[in-house]
């Protein structure tokens, strides 16, 4: 292979993606394998002097996953950066435990553990570009991994070249480029013997499924790679449509009728990206297909009492109103205890607002005890102070001597059904006092020369 077409590709990638405008330093995660090394080498040989000079380093995480194997790999890559004049950060990590303890899977912890190692190395070494050896290879590897899945377009981009600080100037070379190159400059490299593992997803993607799509085209990393840009040029289009409704929807929710017109049109796209924006930061998990397609059927056909389940503690469901498709925990579901404090409370999971207010006595008593969001208690009978905490099965009080279920209570008041779903009960240590909508219990009516507590409801 011609090596000077090979670092022309590098360098083509580095110019149009503006990796290094402007860049102080750069962070190499070097692993020890070919493509990291080769990275480091081209970096260091590069920009490290020179007029478009660039400090370069190298960060280097011991995942403590092969032994003396991982120990010998930290060791070459020490004694690589002191051979190229590279500055050398490394941290060892036990992996397997980290896995263990977040319930991650082995190559989630790692790759989750070697960013925050990047992210940390980087403030303390001032570099302000983070570059990683993904090459066109890994990214067909992405793509197929995907499909497999289920993806949308967003999944057929790949691996971006840059996202953020994180620059990948490999991204468009395949793995017989970066062999050449290492070869070319007499480079040497480890060699994960963890690849031969089949049992990882990639790496069985790798050795068996990527040589048997070579056979029908000997360049399918390339392709591949022009399938990531093709799809990346249709999602800058789908985006700037997606920006259109940003008036219109927030975090956490969709307006149902906005989700139907984009759901029963040629614009699905659109409302993917836009579920896929409610859902950011909530959860990791991707929007596959298979959860778009049962988003979709809700969306349709709407039910107040349906609930489609994206992830442990995150579902899409209607509002009570059946105005808004909501992302989180279904009102129904949520428990919660919140103490109440004098002044005003926020009860978070449901967005209530509870004011608790200290009046003189009874000559300040209005007699408003059947108004919805305003009742006056009488102080001196409290026990132990007043919370406020979600509804449950088989609620009741005594009220106008009689038993109140909070259940009738609720269904009974003229609350819209979003409201009644975040109507919390509220109680002293002795038990349920009033539940907004409904009678003050018969223990806490003001009496002659009793202290008077005010609670005033709201909804936001």
């Amino acid at each position: 292979m011609d090596i000077k077409k090979i670092i022309s590709k590098i360098d083509g990638a580095v110019e149009e993606y503006s990796m290094l405008a402007g860049c102080r330093g750069v962070l190499v995660g070097l692993s020890g394998g070919k493509d990291s090394v080769c990275l480091l080498h081209y970096l260091a040989s590069q920009f490290s002097s020179g007029s478009c000079e660039i400090n370069v380093y190298a960060c280097h995480l011991n995942h403590m996953i092969r032994g003396a194997e991982a120990d010998a790999d930290e060791n070459f890559c020490r004694d690589l950066c002191r051979s190229l004049g590279v500055d050398f950060i490394s941290e060892k990590r036990d992996i397997p435990v980290i896995a263990e303890k977040t319930k991650k899977s082995i190559e989630e912890a790692a790759r989750d553990a070697r960013y925050d190692l990047f992210d940390r190395a980087a403030g303390i070494s001032g570099c302000d570009r983070i570059a990683t050896a993904h090459t066109a290879s890994d990214n067909a590897e992405t793509i197929i991994f995907r499909i497999a899945r289920g993806t949308s377009v967003s999944g057929l981009c790949g691996i971006p070249p840059v996202r953020d600080n994180i620059i990948r100037p490999l991204i468009d070379l395949n793995s017989d480029e970066v062999i050449a190159y290492c070869n070319y400059f007499g480079l040497e490299f480890r060699t994960d013997s963890t690849n031969a593992d089949i049992s990882y997803p990639r790496n069985l993607i790798r050795a068996e499924i990527i040589p048997q799509l070579e056979r029908i085209n000997p360049s399918f990393a390339n392709a591949a790679r022009r399938l990531s840009r093709s799809a990346s040029e249709q999602r800058k289009y789908i985006i700037s449509q997606a920006d259109k409704y940003n008036n219109e929807c927030s975090k956490n929710r969709i307006p149902i009728e906005l989700a139907q017109r984009l759901n029963a049109g040629t614009e699905k796209c659109i409302l993917y990206e836009l579920i896929v924006r409610a859902i950011a930061g909530e959860t990791s998990v991707p929007v596959t297909t298979e959860r778009f397609d049962a988003l979709s059927a809700l969306i349709a056909e709407p039910k107040p009492d349906k609930v489609i389940e994206i992830t442990n503690g995150l579902s899409a469901y209607p509002d009570a109103d059946m105005r808004y498709l909501e992302f989180g925990t279904p009102p129904d579901n949520i428990n919660y205890t919140v103490m109440l404090c004098e002044g005003v409370n926020r009860i978070k999971e449901t967005g209530v607002v509870i004011e608790i207010e200290r009046c003189g006595g009874y000559s300040d008593f209005k007699n408003i005890n059947k108004m919805h969001k305003i009742i006056y208690v009488n102080s001196d009978m409290i026990k132990s102070g007043l919370t406020a905490r979600s509804r449950a099965e088989g609620d009741c009080y005594i009220a106008g001597g009689m038993t109140r279920k909070v259940k009738k209570i609720i269904s009974g008041s003229d609350f819209t059904r979003s409201e009644r779903q975040k109507t919390p009960v509220i109680c002293d240590e002795q038990g349920i006092i009033w539940i907004p909508g409904g009678p003050l219990c018969d223990r806490l009516r003001p009496q002659k020369n009793c202290g008077l507590t005010k609670i005033i409801f709201n909804y936001q």
